[in-house]
């Protein structure tokens, strides 16, 4: 596939480096900062061109008339917009993808993507700050999860969770998952990782305290396995969130509608009166600054079950999120931009760190992969857990999963067949035409032998 992506910032080049890993892929990244491209040089085997990415020549140097794959995540909405509309009259056949971070052209999306015939002109639109909202949303809905994936439309879910002292299954070997279930619900242990290394998921291994699992189940079970592998926790009620952004202004209206109490802490004064009309009666609107520790203290921040920051400062964000836990706040998500402060809050207190560059990424992947419909990288991209589909000539068909030629470090985790009969993966399961197979792998260079051994490539 010939991909053009537009940006050398940190989405732009980390995807560079996921889709380079790819040999089919014949990878050019534009960008009219000429230090971005040599550092990108530096790294990685790809195609450069410098130049203002909006630029009809430009775009024509960068090979647009013979592209498949336009992404468009350059530094400015409008140039991501523009660079879209004008590849698409050099190449209306190239799939386009354009970022925008602005509300304003989220909500008129549907008027930028049409030209004067009412054709579309761009294939898909993405937002990072919408793309967080929900990733937030469904840490949320799962208490004490530190990650929560679905696939199949929501139907199965993959959860990363800490062991704690409590789980029925610490100290207890992964086969006796199932005297533990009630009938009828179903799991699979897809990676364990001990001090942060990958250990073998076989049913003789013992659960430790303080592992970090990776487990597929149906939705509606999730629940069911978080109680056996930590000690149950109750549904979060109480939020506080610091910042309100875009991300936490539209945090707070999604939360509001469900059954939350939510305080939003911003300190802008003027940005704090434009969003106040549009919040109801069940969030609290207050003025300050969130790295206070007299206002958090103030709030109640002690009984808070949750505290999420998403203010537009990295540093803000994590030194308050610090001050929450200090104050004994059950949950702390933190908003981080630069994966350099990603590592440095690993072994913190910190619960959650969010990364909306690592979400985009996962959302942009999706479309990139071919017979894939779902991707998410995982721990800072080595691994990844994607949603395959099995095409009609896959050599996977007819085959038993133990038949199958996986190897070490990938993990089939379950198959969605006829779009919502889900099936936890066991060595049994006979591959079929047209079925959804969630496989994770410890490190992203097994990709390739996956879509083989599936026949997606």
């Amino acid at each position: 596939m010939n991909i053009i992506i537009l940006g050398a910032g940190r989405v732009g080049s980390v995807l560079a480096e996921h889709l380079n890993q790819e040999e089919e892929n014949n990878i050019t990244v534009v960008d009219n900062n000429r230090e971005r491209l040599d550092s990108l040089l530096n790294r990685i085997d790809v195609q450069t061109v410098w130049g203002e990415a909006s630029y009809p020549k430009t775009l024509l140097d960068a090979g647009c008339d013979k592209c498949d794959l336009m992404i468009a995540v350059s530094r400015t909405d409008e140039m991501n917009i523009l660079a879209c509309k004008i590849a698409n009259k050099i190449n209306s056949n190239a799939t386009k993808i354009c970022r925008v971070r602005s509300q304003e052209y989220w909500d008129y999306r549907e008027m930028l993507d049409t030209d004067s015939h009412g054709n579309n002109t761009i294939d898909s639109f993405i937002s990072p700050q919408r793309l967080v909202t929900r990733y937030i949303d469904r840490l949320l809905e799962t208490p004490g999860a530190l990650q929560s994936l679905p696939f199949a439309n929501g139907l199965l879910r993959l959860i990363v969770v800490k062991t704690r002292t409590g789980g029925l299954l610490v100290g207890k070997k992964i086969l006796e998952i199932t005297h533990h279930l009630p009938e009828g619900i179903d799991t699979r242990i897809v990676a364990i990782y001990r001090k942060n290394k990958s250990i073998p998921t076989d049913g003789n291994v013992v659960i430790k305290e303080n592992d970090e699992i990776f487990f597929i189940a149906e939705t509606k079970h999730i629940k069911h396995m978080m109680c056996e592998l930590r000690r149950t926790e109750e549904p979060y009620k109480k939020i506080i969130i610091a910042g309100g952004g875009i991300i936490g202004f539209r945090l707070a209206q999604d939360l509001e509608k469900k059954s939350y109490s939510v305080k939003l802490i911003e300190k802008d004064k003027y940005r704090l009166e434009a969003i106040n009309p549009f919040l109801s009666s069940k969030t609290i609107a207050l003025y300050g600054d969130a790295t206070n520790p007299k206002l958090l203290l103030d709030e109640h921040i002690n009984e808070a079950d949750t505290f999420i920051a998403v203010t537009d400062s990295d540093e803000c964000n994590i030194l308050s999120s610090m001050l929450a836990k200090s104050f004994n706040t059950k949950k702390v998500m933190t908003l981080v931009n630069r994966p350099e402060y990603v590592s440095l809050l690993e072994d913190s207190q910190i619960d959650v760190a969010i990364s909306p560059d690592q979400i985009t990424i996962s959302s942009i992947l999706s479309y990139v992969r071919s017979g894939t419909a779902n991707v998410y990288p995982l721990r800072k991209g080595v691994a990844e857990v994607l949603e395959l589909i099995i095409p009609k000539k896959s050599p996977a068909i007819g085959k038993r999963l133990d038949e199958l030629p996986l190897g070490e470090g990938i993990n089939v985790g379950a198959i969605i067949r006829d779009k919502t009969n889900c099936i936890i993966a066991h060595r049994h399961i006979v591959c079929e035409v047209n079925d959804h197979v969630i496989v994770f792998v410890i490190n992203r260079k097994l990709i390739k032998k996956v879509k083989k051994v599936f026949g997606t490539i």
